[in-house]
């Protein structure tokens, strides 16, 4: 079965849900997890299942995107950005596009 990895990652970090907390869900350890969410170990079908199942979401939803199309994943940190700062109120996103605006202007320096 093909992964995309950060999927779970992004998944996790949306349900605000440390390694941990994942970890205690489905029985397999935090590094594990880790390795996964960063490419460097492939899950079994098996433990994908159980890490679906401590997300409470389905396989496929680690797996496809909305249009059942495998993600990019070099998009996938700031995918995870938009999804958090899409659910903050107009005054923090004004905040945060104001520190975006002074990082941008001391890198042109």
């Amino acid at each position: 079965m093909d992964i995309s990895y950060y999927k779970i990652r992004k998944i996790r970090m949306s349900k605000d849900m440390t390694l941990k907390e994942l970890s205690d869900r489905c029985g397999v350890s935090p590094s594990f997890i880790s390795d996964i969410e960063h490419g460097r170990r492939k899950p079994s079908d098996e433990y994908l299942r159980k890490i679906a199942q401590g997300l409470n979401v389905s396989v496929d939803d680690l797996v496809l995107d909305k249009d059942n199309n495998l993600e990019d994943e070099d998009t996938s940190e700031l995918k995870i950005l938009f999804d958090k700062i899409r659910d903050l109120s107009e005054d923090d996103k004004k905040r945060i596009n104001a520190i975006v605006e002074a990082f941008k202007k001391e890198n042109q320096d």
